[in-house]
């Protein structure tokens, strides 16, 4: 199992309106696709405007294939043009268990 932690930074004020879009856009089609969200965040404390999600995969053949099909919907193209405008900054990262954790 691997985990892609994605983290989001907005101007002050995009970050509910950034909210509101993936609701209304994205959540739905992405998890038709990436079936796996272990959870999705907004910060409250610390680094302000700022969302953090971590999406749970098999491998990372089954998350390039969850996300190649997921960029080949109509809705999520729809999504990107109306979120991009809304985000500073992202950053993910690819996260595999210490071999100790087995879980």
């Amino acid at each position: 199992m691997i985990y892609d932690l994605r983290t989001y930074s907005f101007a002050p004020g995009n970050a509910q309106q950034y909210l509101k879009v993936y609701e209304e856009l994205a959540l739905a089609l992405q998890l038709k696709h990436q079936k796996n969200m272990v959870g999705f965040w907004q910060t409250d404390i610390g680094p302000l405007n700022r969302t953090v999600s971590i999406w749970a995969y098999d491998s990372l053949a089954a998350r390039e294939e969850a996300k190649a099909a997921l960029g080949q919907e109509a809705q999520w193209k729809e999504y990107l043009r109306a979120a991009q405008p809304l985000i500073l900054s992202q950053e993910n990262a690819i996260l595999k268990p210490a071999p100790f954790f087995k879980k």
